[in-house]
């Protein structure tokens, strides 16, 4: 469980996370979604489509 925590905070990816734990790339999926922690991050929609609009996040 704490592993999952620190690896959520600095968006490790799942296969990584699988690795290390020695388990199969839904295993952690499924224990972090039973804890309601969030895993396998993606990139926001919001930002890539900045990227192609060619918008700055600052204003």
């Amino acid at each position: 469980m704490k592993l999952l925590k620190q690896h959520s905070k600095v968006r490790t990816p799942v296969g990584r996370i699988a690795k290390l734990m020695k388990r199969s790339e839904g295993s952690p999926r499924q224990k972090a979604l039973k804890l309601g922690i969030g895993l396998g991050h993606q990139r926001s929609m919001l930002g890539s489509s900045r990227q192609l609009l060619g918008v700055s996040a600052s204003k």
